[in-house]
């Protein structure tokens, strides 16, 4: 998750040792987090994400954000069977917005729904080993700080104030998935 248990805590001004508000302080988290990357259209935390498709097109946009890299191509050749698309036969661009595959050889495919998988590990860039949340903009930290601090005050029952303000938090960080 991008922030805490700990800073969540220090947030409400709970003592750390205090233990008995921290299962539902995660699921505010979480759930925080989940609207953060719903309203942005960013995964914060790095993973792997598998984009599906039905055929190869030159020019393959990823409604992925941010894209740290596109793991591997595989799809299910004309007889059905598994394969993979070789490096050489494909272009990335990690930075343009959304990003971008630029398919230069075009294999045969099977014709069926989802017959191409591009596997992708997306999310900010972390530092750290192993993967954490050291890369993720402080902005977004705090926005998803101030909602686990209102609903865990308000008991989830949130405002549209409250609502309008986290947004405006995240604002600048929204992406537009194609």
């Amino acid at each position: 998750e991008p922030v805490t248990l700990s800073e969540c805590k220090n947030s409400l001004e709970i003592l750390s040792t205090e233990t008995r508000h921290d299962s539902k302080i995660g699921d505010y988290i979480a759930m925080a987090t989940s609207q953060a990357e719903n309203y942005t259209g960013q995964y914060f935390a790095q993973r792997t994400v598998t984009v599906n498709l039905d055929k190869f097109i030159e020019y393959i946009w990823l409604p992925v954000h941010p894209l740290l890299s596109v793991v591997s191509i595989t799809y299910y050749d004309g007889d059905d069977a598994l394969q993979t698309l070789a490096t050489t036969d494909y272009e990335v661009d990690i930075y343009s917005l959304p990003p971008l595959i630029r398919i230069t050889e075009f294999p045969s495919t099977k014709a069926k729904l989802n017959a191409i998988q591009i596997n992708t590990t997306c999310g900010y860039d972390s530092g750290n080993s192993p993967i954490g949340s050291d890369k993720i903009p402080d902005a977004i930290k705090k926005a998803i700080t101030f909602k686990v601090y209102q609903d865990f005050l308000n008991r989830g029952d949130e405002s549209e104030t409250v609502k309008t303000a986290f947004e405006r938090l995240l604002y600048s960080y929204r992406f537009t998935k194609v």
